[in-house]
């Protein structure tokens, strides 16, 4: 026996959905109802912008889906989909954002870039120093010496 309500929680919005047959997994994201799209979204917002979840070291769709209380599949789909891009790369662009953030506020300026990294929820310096890259064309030293914090706070570590 299937019961949604253990796997997702008491989520009444997706009650009717999650019952349906295992093939429903392959449910395009164009078929579910504007209300159900809705929902997706207000959920998304709350996590990347209110709560910031992704700020958690190795932050998961597997719990981005529990924390919303919405199939990982149909995240997956609406994030491939809609947003136009993948769930990692998601992820880390607001991560990068959270880390251009914290260096222009100044407020951690005592503190390493690699230690900023962290804080961003990323694990080590390679993948920070790859997604900084990609989203911002630079590496996070010389963003921070573009920023005009950077000569105010001293010798940047070049990670």
């Amino acid at each position: 026996m299937f019961f949604p309500n253990v796997l997702y929680g008491p989520n009444e919005k997706f009650y009717e959905l999650s019952i349906e047959k295992a093939d429903s997994r392959s449910l395009e994201i164009d078929k579910i109802s504007e209300e159900k799209k809705l929902f997706i979204e207000s959920q998304l917002k709350e996590i990347l912008d209110n709560s910031k979840k992704y700020l958690q070291k190795n932050y998961s769709i597997h719990e981005m889906s529990k924390d919303s209380g919405i199939p990982f599949y149909l995240l997956s789909q609406h994030i491939n989909k809609v947003l136009g891009t993948t769930f990692l790369d998601l992820v880390n662009s607001r991560r990068i954002d959270e880390c251009c953030s914290m260096m222009e506020s100044g407020e951690f300026k005592n503190i390493t870039l690699e230690a900023i990294a962290k804080e961003c929820g990323f694990s080590n310096r390679n993948t920070f120093i790859a997604a900084f890259k990609k989203f911002k064309n630079m590496p996070p030293s010389q963003y921070l010496k573009s920023t005009k914090l950077g000569n105010e706070i001293g010798p940047i570590d070049e990670i």
